[in-house]
């Protein structure tokens, strides 16, 4: 998950730039294998839901890594296409989608 961090806050200094399309378009290359293998996980916050409801929080976690993939492929389709405004509005969607999905599925980080 830090490589798609890190990915991403390079992605929204330079979305904007139509030069920087190739290496845009690597670091969404980057975004999506980290959401594919994200997908996949169980995340760990899931231990702190009841179990009852464990279930469908796992659920709803993959439909919203679904969703980040599905607006990751516009976000490339835009890249290519050369329309960065377009892409500058799908990049400032994925920060929403990642500070809601973190404040939701991610368990906050152990203060020492």
């Amino acid at each position: 998950m830090d490589v798609m961090g890190t990915a991403f806050r390079k992605l929204k200094r330079q979305v904007t730039d139509a030069t920087q399309n190739a290496a845009s378009l690597q670091l969404v290359a980057t975004i999506r294998l980290g959401a594919e293998e994200a997908v996949k996980l169980v995340p760990a916050k899931a231990a702190d839901v009841p179990a009852a409801e464990r279930a469908k929080f796992v659920a709803d976690y993959q439909v919203k890594m679904k969703d980040l993939l599905t607006t990751l492929e516009k976000l490339e389709v835009a890249l290519r296409a050369d329309k960065n405004d377009e892409a500058a509005r799908l990049v400032a969607e994925l920060g929403i989608m990642q500070k809601v999905g973190h404040k939701t599925f991610k368990r906050p980080d152990k203060k020492e």
